[in-house]
């Protein structure tokens, strides 16, 4: 309905919310209007200022009701109308408010966009189109409906979405040239949808980005009437969103109550120093006919802040740094309880890692609340009050979630400064990982005598990074980790490897006591100091190289696995050499300490080296020999992988004391572990077949399956312990692939080859097996026999 009273003529068209009585006459409706329109404001005022609440100085630089008969008759600006597709239309209806449509001429309908744009010059000249230079906040206001029953989908045709553009670069709000800006949208983030504060790029069907949503429906209808408030203050760049359900009839003054805040106070930056010429209305439809969106009274008004700002807190491990440089915490000097053996070492009894709540900024504060949020598996927090103020108390909201209260106990106002913290947070650590500790919930207070306000407060969280094996860091080998498992620890770990606290207490120390993990042998748990540097220790470090501890894993696991000591093979400079090999389901193999007996008053344990798939940087191998055990231990370092084929994994050198050739070597014992720490079965072989019982001569079988696709299995055979190297080339005569390249025992054995990364063709594998020399001359004999060496090659058909 449009009001033709003679007010109108003043250029001050009454807003609807004044025509409640349709029977009163021109003087009564001016009498009306007036107490509403300027007495009551007057009195409102008053009342408001009495209770400190009004935000005194505000001034409407922008107000559109679409009360009149035509879009661009006596508009407050130039609006310019777009439709990129369809049948979309715009018109004002009787209810007096802008209707966007897709069914304007009733013609046949396809998707498309409809949109009007507005220019912000015509503001009045106390808004500012760079916002950040606005002096004070700046607010809009308005009403818009979703005048559909289904959910809204997105911005782009034939999804149907609703918008509000608060500011942009341009007036194109879609296609190749559309700007970049802030903008209310309704639609595109499932259901039920919010609404949602976004800052777009590339327009309404570029980039958009949530700045501010609650996450759930916000009105509890799609169709409903909505008000919507958006509030942006340059003073610390916050953003602000509130939404009113005004319910399934009619529209409310969005200017007034609408309080409900979504989300929370957000900072963005990303266009507020940017000129933002144009503001507007958007509407994506589809196919059905009749849809449309509506919008009315939009305002933008600026508002002096209420909240003071220039405060910032931090989480750090410093009480007297408030930066982000300081908000990650690892393990240090002295840590936890307990009986220590170097300064450089640490205990892993309860160890207590603290983070310090610290102002940082230019405003002075005499109260404040915040809540923090942990993981409550990884830690326990235990809270004692800082150096700034003499009150503090805590309130448990939820596991993982305690609420703070700090304060003074006058009203006294202080600034931050170099060694002043509102909160000690002590988390005590119960298993390692990772835990992001954040303040959710800020506010802080100034106070007077007669009044307090709210300062504009920005949190920063902390990270707390607790990992079994970050011993060091780079550049501070002796007191505290980095939050990494890396180079720098192995060098110091290896160093500390077969250490124990009774006899080699200068290479011991708690801190690289980190296995066993529990009882049970789990990893990512406390560790079990034994007093001793070995394999338990080891396993645990291997793990975590790398990467991040982050849950628990279960230790339940058996394979078939074989290791076995091959015979010696007696050189002629007095080296004996003893390979150990494995066999079996060998790819869940990650780390092996094997214990092995020698015939000491024979033999001289002189050392070790590594063979096959454990001979590359990936693995950390180490071992011991006292009386006439020796014990090598081995793991791979910063891959979740074990073996992938069996074979020779080490030899074991001994040095002989006598010119016989005769002697053994025997496992005792094995301890086997996967990637996730489980036990893994693990089989002692038998010796293979000794020289005496050893296949006459060399062979190299026909592959089998021939022609095959994509594995094979290659099988041959040797009369005597050889260095064996098994290689596959293509027809061009290049090398493909590197089967075997190790020492094997005498006996037969086999490879399997898999072809799955070449392409289908002929291939050619051959077999190089030099003996392993003796002080036998027949070792030296040019023959294809039992002493000389042996090269065969044949031929294998891929087919894919």
């Amino acid at each position: 309905m449009k009001n033709n009273s003679f007010l109108s003529r003043f250029g001050e068209p009454l807003c609807r919310y004044c025509e409640t009585d349709k029977r009163l006459n021109d003087k009564d409706l001016f009498v009306t209007h007036f107490i509403h329109h300027w007495f009551s404001p007057i009195l409102l005022f008053f009342m408001l200022a009495s209770s400190g609440t009004l935000a005194v100085g505000q001034t409407q630089v922008f107000f559109d009701n679409f009360n009149r008969t035509a879009l661009n008759t006596g508009s407050p600006t130039t609006y310019s109308i777009t439709v990129t597709g369809g049948n979309g239309g715009v018109d004002i209806t009787s209810d007096s408010c802008l209707e966007l449509t897709n069914d304007i001429s009733a013609d046949t309908n396809s998707n498309g966009v409809v949109y009007v744009s507005g220019l912000t010059q015509s503001f009045s000249s106390t808004y500012n189109q760079t916002l950040h230079a606005d002096t004070a906040a700046v607010e809009w206001t308005f009403n818009f409906r979703f005048n559909r029953s289904s959910h809204p989908s997105g911005m782009s045709p034939g999804s149907y979405g609703t918008a509000i553009i608060l500011a942009s670069t341009n007036g194109i709000f879609i296609g190749a040239n559309a700007g970049n800006g802030y903008a209310i949208v309704y639609g595109g983030s499932g259901t039920p949808n919010p609404i949602r504060l976004v800052k777009f790029s590339g327009g309404l069907t570029g980039t958009l980005t949530t700045i501010i949503s609650s996450g759930v429906s916000d009105i509890s209808a799609v169709n409903n009437y909505a008000s919507v408030r958006v509030r942006y203050d340059p003073h610390g760049d916050y953003w602000y969103l509130y939404v009113r359900d005004d319910g399934a009839t009619k529209w409310s003054d969005p200017s007034t109550g609408v309080t409900s805040q979504k989300g929370s106070a957000t900072i963005d930056t990303t266009y507020t120093s940017t000129v933002l010429t144009n503001f507007g209305f958007y509407w994506a439809y589809g196919t059905s006919a009749n849809q449309t969106s509506r919008f009315d009274n939009f305002g933008v008004r600026i508002i002096p802040s209420m909240v003071l700002s220039g405060l910032e807190l931090f989480l750090t491990s410093d009480s007297c740094q408030a930066d982000t440089n300081h908000a990650v915490l690892f393990p240090h000097a002295g840590m936890g309880n307990g009986t220590l053996y170097a300064p450089d070492d640490w205990s892993y009894n309860s160890p207590v890692l603290t983070f310090f709540v610290v102002p940082k900024g230019t405003q002075s504060l005499s109260a404040a609340e915040f809540i923090v949020n942990w993981d409550t598996t990884k830690a326990s927090l235990a809270v004692k009050n800082g150096t700034m103020f003499d009150f503090l108390a805590t309130q448990r909201i939820a596991s993982g979630k305690l609420k703070i209260d700090v304060g003074a106990s006058s009203n006294i106002n202080v600034l931050p400064a170099a060694g002043k913290y509102l909160a000690a947070l002590n988390f005590t650590i119960l298993q390692p990982g990772c835990d992001s500790i954040t303040m959710t919930g800020v506010d802080a207070r100034y106070v007077t005598d007669d009044s307090q306000t709210k300062i504009q407060t920005a949190a920063h969280s902390g990270v707390i990074k607790f990992y079994l094996g970050d011993f060091t860091s780079q550049n501070n080998y002796t007191t505290c980790g980095d939050g990494k498992i890396n180079f720098d620890d192995i060098v110091q770990f290896a160093l500390a490897y077969f250490s124990n606290k009774d006899s080699t207490t200068s290479g011991y120390k708690s801190k690289f006591d980190i296995g066993p993990t529990n009882s049970d042998g789990m990893y990512f748990s406390m560790p079990n100091p034994d007093g001793q540097i070995q394999f338990e220790d080891l396993v645990t470090f291997s793990m975590g190289y790398g990467k991040s501890a982050c849950h628990q894993l279960c230790k339940t696991y058996s394979a078939n696995i074989v290791l076995s000591a091959q015979e010696p093979a007696f050189h002629g400079n007095g080296t004996i050499v003893v390979p150990l090999t494995i066999a079996g389901d060998v790819e869940r193999l990650h780390a092996l300490s094997v214990s092995t007996q020698y015939p000491s008053s024979q033999w001289e344990y002189s050392g070790y080296e590594k063979c096959g798939e454990m001979n590359n940087d990936d693995c950390f191998m180490a071992a011991t020999s006292k009386g006439d055990e020796v014990v090598l231990d081995a793991a791979f370092i910063g891959t979740p992988y074990g073996l992938s084929s069996k074979g020779t994994i080490a030899n074991l050198i001994f040095k002989n004391r006598s010119d016989e050739k005769n002697g053994t070597v025997s496992i005792q014992s094995v301890k086997a572990r996967d990637a996730e720490n489980k036990e893994l079965s693990l089989n002692i072989g038998q010796k293979e077949i000794s020289e005496a019982n050893a296949p006459l001569s060399f062979a190299l079988a026909q592959n089998y399956p021939n022609p095959f696709n994509p594995v094979t299995i290659i099988s041959y055979q040797l009369p005597v312990p050889c260095m064996i190297d098994i290689r596959v080339y293509d027809i061009l005569g290049r090398d493909v692939a590197t089967l075997e390249q190790e020492i094997q025992g005498a006996g037969t054995h086999q490879v399997t080859f898999h072809a799955s990364h070449l392409a289908s063709g002929i291939y050619f594998y051959r077999l190089s097996a030099v003996p392993i020399q003796s002080q036998d001359a027949d070792w030296g004999a040019a023959s294809h026999g039992r002493r000389g060496s042996f090269y065969s090659m044949k031929k294998m058909l891929l087919l894919k």
